[in-house]
């Protein structure tokens, strides 16, 4: 892949990412608000408290590779949220409603995690691109001198070879 190739694809990707982008806050915005009504329609009005968590985990998740730690007060909200509307519903917190917060909050966490680890490693490798990309372009051009120092040094050979024959 030729230098201008890779730069139109880095180009290309950058743009990609900057449209995703601007798409993200909304997209969270309607999880979470699909979310909240799955809370308060399912587990208020219908008492079922189980099958309709596993919703928040998808939303914690792709908040988390969205935004990395930045997820956890989300499914610190997704944990408080379901804590709040058991007790609502049984009068009293319930060990499994403790248990699905925390393991909200520690899903949000672990992804988090790997996804700002994964942000820096990107921005480390990008880096390191841009000076790789630096060192060829000085490499090409110490080539180009070599070159040129090497047909003037043939030229001045053959000069010297005819004049000795002269």
């Amino acid at each position: 892949m030729s230098a201008k190739e890779e730069m139109d694809l880095l180009l290309s990707r950058d743009a990609l990412v900057a449209t995703v982008g601007t798409i993200k806050p909304y997209a969270l915005a309607l999880l979470v608000f699909t979310g909240l009504l799955l809370e308060l329609v399912v587990h208020y009005q219908l008492k079922i408290s189980i099958a309709y968590t596993h919703f928040f985990y998808l939303i914690i998740a792709i908040a988390g590779l969205w935004y990395g730690k930045k997820a956890i007060p989300l499914a610190l909200f997704f944990g408080g949220l379901q804590i709040a509307v058991g007790w609502l519903i049984t009068g009293s917190i319930t060990p499994d409603s403790l248990v699905r917060a925390a393991m909200l909050f520690v899903v949000a966490y672990i992804i988090g995690y790997i996804a700002d680890t994964l942000n820096s490693y990107y921005a480390m490798v990008g880096a390191q691109n841009q000076n790789l990309r630096e060192v060829n372009e000085r490499l090409a051009a110490s080539e180009h001198a070599f070159q040129t120092a090497n047909r003037k040094l043939n030229l001045l050979s053959s000069v010297t070879r005819h004049d000795i024959r002269n």
